[in-house]
């Protein structure tokens, strides 16, 4: 008699989870960077002064500070999913609109928003990090996720600089909120707050991850 073939492994939907994270760093560095890359192309078009441009450049660090303690107020009291996609989608608008701005106030509204949303995401991700990776496996998902994170600025450097060379600067703003968009969709259709929510997962990963975090 011959003995039985093992049972295929099941897929690890945690593991799906958390590349979707990364995705999310990926953009969440590679948006930053437009402005830094585009600064002396807008100063010529705008004829902007160099003090004028630091300060739109400072706009999303002003836009950071509360926004990171929002994130983490929300990720403690609301639903991360929903919050982390509406604040996903709203740092894609402002930098669509970073590229239409053509007044020092606007750009400084469209900047302040932006930093406002891309620090409102930063704690709930780290948030439903908590939610999903077992107590072992969380050292090698951070360090992952920081990989993520810059390596969507290393490869972003260059990109936006091929983009502003061969399109403009605003053009570069378009296409790059455009194609972060993709990002708020893979966000809102693969993420979930809790295993147990998630209508993709085995029973026997839910148990697993839940059973983990209780001990």
């Amino acid at each position: 008699m011959q003995p039985l073939a093992a049972a295929p492994a099941r897929p690890r939907l945690r593991f799906v989870v958390i590349a979707v994270f990364w995705v999310t760093a990926i953009f969440l560095y590679f948006d930053r960077v437009n402005i830094s890359m585009a600064a002396p192309r807008i100063m010529a078009d705008l004829g902007l002064s160099g003090a004028a441009m630091g300060l739109v450049l400072s706009m999303f660090s002003w836009g950071f500070i509360p926004g990171q303690l929002a994130g983490g107020f929300a990720a403690d009291r609301l639903s991360v999913r929903r919050w982390g996609s509406a604040f996903f989608l709203l740092w894609c608008i402002t930098t669509v609109l970073t590229g239409l701005c053509r007044t020092v106030p606007q750009f400084l509204l469209a900047r302040i928003l932006f930093g406002f949303s891309e620090g409102a995401v930063t704690n709930p991700m780290n948030k439903l990090q908590n939610h999903w990776v077992l107590p072992r496996e969380r050292g090698l998902i951070n360090g992952s996720l920081m990989f993520s994170a810059y390596l969507g600025l290393v490869a972003g450097m260059p990109l936006v600089g091929h983009l502003i060379q061969a399109y403009g600067w605003r053009t570069m703003f378009l296409l790059s909120g455009g194609v972060s968009v993709l990002g708020v969709l893979l966000f809102w259709f693969v993420v979930y707050d809790h295993p147990r929510q998630h209508p993709w997962i085995g029973a026997h990963e839910r148990d697993e991850i839940e059973a983990s975090l209780a001990a």
